[in-house]
């Protein structure tokens, strides 16, 4: 949910989600490190401590070749 939410432009939204699936421990919450498919939040201040508190170091993004 919080991906199509963050799509959509609706990222209080999606960081809802994302805090919600960290809370409850959600199994996609353990790819918010790596998973390509969180990269729409890694540029976001919110992003980096929902990764710490799953127990994980944020990911820079990748840069532009």
């Amino acid at each position: 949910m919080a991906i199509i939410y963050a799509h959509l432009g609706k990222m209080d939204t999606a960081f809802e989600w994302l805090m919600k699936g960290v809370d409850q421990h959600d199994g996609m919450s353990s790819w918010l490190a790596a998973d390509p498919a969180f990269d729409i939040f890694r540029s976001d201040p919110r992003f980096a401590p929902l990764v710490r508190k799953r127990g994980f170091e944020p990911m820079p993004l990748p840069k532009a070749q």
